[in-house]
């Protein structure tokens, strides 16, 4: 969380010197990662666990230099530590020190391995101004001015609410005694008296406070768009909160932009620690293993983040992706299931696995479930469909079998053949009522087949289409 560089800076990895600030608990200190190279002496572990400095009769300086998290802590059970980069010619050298004892040594002093060259740190602003490393400011930096002016109106109109909830009264003759008077429920007041008139407040609170917190929302370009409340206008329109949100939506995309150039900078890191310590470069794609080709791991220069810069927004993807499917999903020229699989990877990835299922393993499966039924039907034994049986796939298998057998002449017992008709007319039926331009190209199809079976001459309709 705790990045300091000096203040001449303009890129991080132009500091001549940073500080990275690490919290630790006593036993992360004793036992954690690189515990064997720091000091484990329990006095001085003692020394430097909590943070504060007993010496009363420092100068105001340094105690107004003391910043909670950085050099002490309130908290008993926290040590800081400073891991100091500091530049050399030769790359980066580390020193781990104590804020609170810098004196004494912590660990011996070492040096960076990576043959990058750069300090191993990414860092992610959230605006483009001024060149140097602390002008960009987050979210609440930005919105702490509104916030103050927030907190300001709020205490004003709780002290106008104050005054004007307990209101002043005069009278035209002489009190002798002020004191005497009580305002109370039930009390008979000795003279006539009247309230004395304020008028209206001068502003309307509440209006100041939503012009405020608008500002604010525009400020950081998150809008409401008067959702939360009264925005003080009439009410927006479908077109109108969309024309606002692509305005806004121009905003987000630079600071997209400028995180993903960031992102870029972590990846390149990335690549050369990978190629660096990892020698055969082997990887996971799908479900089969590959291996970066040599030429191609020594050509790869920089990398950047893949897609969009409003790949951040699932919402809009999603939305995307839907509309995509509306356009293209009857397309001869798209891979549908491509198309599906898209839609459900982003509404929840793990649904590709549960749900999809490619048409050709479909067909496979049903096909597979039917023959497992043909030889109870040819013994007689009538097997009624299942609800999730595909009726068009069972139909024209049953067809296919049964033309098969016809033409063979493969013998089945008259009951068997009236098992596999009542079948495939049970599918026909069904089939009927759920899609009924399948049933008839079925249908179509049951006469060509019979008319194939025929003969020259005209002979009567094999037995096995008879349905």
């Amino acid at each position: 969380i705790y990045l300091i560089v000096p203040s001449d800076t303009d890129e991080l990895q132009n500091a001549d010197r940073l500080v990275h600030v690490q919290h630790f608990s006593p036993w992360k200190y004793k036992n954690g990662k690189g515990h064997e190279n720091r000091n484990q002496d329990s006095n001085f572990i003692n020394s430097i666990t909590g943070g504060e400095i007993e010496n009363e009769a420092q100068p105001l300086e340094d105690v107004k230099k003391r910043k909670e998290g950085i050099t002490h802590t309130s908290c008993k059970d926290v040590i800081i530590l400073w891991e100091v980069y500091e530049r050399t010619k030769e790359g980066w050298d580390v020193h781990t020190i104590s804020p609170i004892h810098p004196d004494k040594e912590v660990r011996p002093v070492f040096g960076l391995p990576y043959s990058h060259g750069f300090a191993p740190f990414v860092d992610f602003p959230f605006e483009e101004t001024d060149k140097s490393y602390y002008s960009p400011r987050g979210i609440a930096e930005i919105a702490a001015p509104f916030e103050s002016s927030l907190c300001k109106q709020w205490n004003e109109k709780h002290d106008a609410m104050s005054f004007y909830n307990r209101p002043l009264f005069y009278t035209d003759r002489d009190i002798p005694n002020a004191g005497n008077i009580k305002m109370r429920p039930g009390d008979i007041l000795p003279f006539k008296i009247a309230p004395v008139d304020r008028g209206n407040p001068p502003i309307s609170w509440d209006q100041e406070m939503t012009n405020t917190r608008m500002v604010a929302e525009q400020r950081v370009a998150t809008p409401d768009f008067g959702i939360g409340g009264d925005n003080g206008g009439d009410n927006k329109t479908a077109r109108e909160v969309d024309e606002i949100s692509a305005t806004r939506n121009q905003v987000v995309d630079m600071r997209s932009r400028l995180t993903r150039r960031q992102l870029g900078a972590l990846y390149n890191q990335a690549w050369e620690l990978l190629k660096q310590y990892d020698i055969d470069l082997e990887f996971l794609k799908g479900d089969a293993f590959g291996s970066l080709d040599e030429v191609a791991r020594n050509e790869v220069l920089t990398l950047k983040p893949n897609g969009s810069s409003e790949a951040w927004n699932q919402h809009a993807r999603l939305k995307k992706a839907v509309g995509r499917m509306q356009l293209l999903g009857s397309s001869p020229f798209i891979n549908q299931g491509a198309l599906v699989k898209s839609i459900l990877e982003l509404d929840e990835p793990g649904l590709v696995g549960e749900l999809y299922r490619d048409p050709q393993i479909k067909q496979q499966d049903q096909v597979e479930r039917i023959m497992r039924d043909i030889p109870a039907l040819e013994e007689g034994l009538f097997i009624q469909p299942r609800p999730d049986d595909d009726d068009a796939i069972h139909a024209d298998f049953l067809m296919e079998y049964l033309a098969r057998n016809e033409k063979v002449g493969k013998p089945v017992t008259s009951q068997g053949l009236q098992s596999l008709q009542a079948r495939l007319k049970a599918h026909m039926d069904r089939l009927q009522q759920t899609n009924p331009q399948a049933a008839a190209q079925l249908k179509r199809k049951g006469i060509e087949i019979a008319r194939s079976l025929q003969p020259a001459t005209a002979q009567p309709q094999p037995q096995g289409m008879a349905a």
